[in-house]
């Protein structure tokens, strides 16, 4: 593991290949995975870390995930050859796994986790066109009968949640970029200040927490972009993720503590992608994993429970399946 000493600035960094943006996108894919895991077995922890960092392991995660695309999306608006040629990216960089994550999700886990029948269960149309709402509705896609337990019931693939915002970013970077509007740093600059006026105002406590949701992404995808526009001036040094650390936790019981915490976890990010992993950075640069393992794997509670029931729920679990018709209707007629 080394810095590079030639990528003094963003600039440098993103313009080669000898990065580590997609080993820190898979980093930040493991962390949801992480927070979601240990959501299912002690909400204490992760209270414990929203206290004294303003958001939990895996909102950290997701705000370096928005920063990081902000920076690497405008770099590829900029590069494609045409706006279809941008749309066209974008879509592919979503959809053929979100399709594949919601056939293994609504046809696999599924029947796994309902206590309807093999027949019964794909009678239900909302289960069988589940793939097709999932592309229009992400989280608020629904399974008849399945996945009905705690901590969450009714909720499947909850990190879908993130990926409307995420459209909405790669929709208003295109619009804004092509009505030249973000092309002026004045105008960026005026945008970044009113989204953290909305978001202190929120943090405030004017608006209901989950309003703020919108800018709160809006701010992080906002640094990228800014990021990329200021790039050639964006020094990453050690010294300044100190102070920036030592600012954000400084901050961090104010309503300015958020915002700060983002701002931090956007420039960590940018350093730490210019540290230089040969092999591993090498690889993810090649296969990019980090979405498709986000969508598949971060809502681990849903495979924990089909799969490794957690100790308090065992006999419940053991209740379920040993009365699931599949199981159930064999012993019957045995007897």
């Amino acid at each position: 593991m080394q810095m590079s000493g030639s990528m003094r600035t963003l600039s440098d960094l993103i313009s080669t290949n000898k990065n580590s943006f997609s080993l820190l996108r898979l980093v930040a894919a493991l962390l949801v995975m992480l927070s979601h895991s240990i959501l299912f077995v002690d909400e204490n922890f992760l209270r414990f870390v929203r206290t004294w960092s303003n958001y939990e392991i895996g909102q950290h995660a997701v705000n370096a995930f928005f920063a990081i695309s902000g920076l690497l999306i405008c770099q590829s608006y900029h590069r494609s050859e045409s706006i279809i040629s941008y749309i066209s990216s974008r879509i592919l960089r979503i959809y053929p796994a979100l399709i594949c994550s919601s056939i293994v999700v609504g046809w696999l886990f599924g029947p796994l986790a309902s206590s309807l029948t093999l027949l019964q269960y794909f009678s239900e149309l909302q289960n069988l066109y589940y793939p097709v709402t999932t592309l229009l509705y992400f989280n608020k896609a629904e399974l008849s009968g399945a996945f009905h337990w705690p901590p969450y019931p009714r909720e499947v693939n909850s990190p879908l949640w993130t990926i409307k915002y995420e459209i909405a970013c790669y929709i208003c970077l295109m619009i804004g970029l092509r009505s030249k509007l973000l092309n002026s740093r004045i105008i960026l600059a005026a945008t970044i200040f009113l989204v953290i006026s909305i978001l202190v105002y929120a943090n405030i406590g004017l608006r209901p927490a989950h309003w703020s949701e919108t800018f709160r992404f809006g701010l992080a995808f906002l640094i990228g972009v800014a990021a990329y526009q200021y790039r050639e001036m964006i020094v990453l040094r050690r010294r300044y993720v100190i102070v920036l650390l030592i600012l954000s936790a400084t901050l961090s019981k104010t309503a300015f503590g958020p915002i700060t915490a983002i701002v931090f976890v956007a420039y960590v990010s940018y350093f730490f992608a210019s540290v230089a992993i040969p092999c591993l950075s090498r690889l993810c640069n090649e296969w990019d994993l980090s979405f498709g393992l986000y969508i598949f794997l971060a809502d681990t509670k849903d495979y924990i429970n089909v799969f490794r029931p957690a100790p308090d729920r065992f006999r419940t679990r053991v209740t379920f399946f040993s009365c699931h018709p599949s199981i159930r209707d064999p012993v019957l007629d045995c007897n």
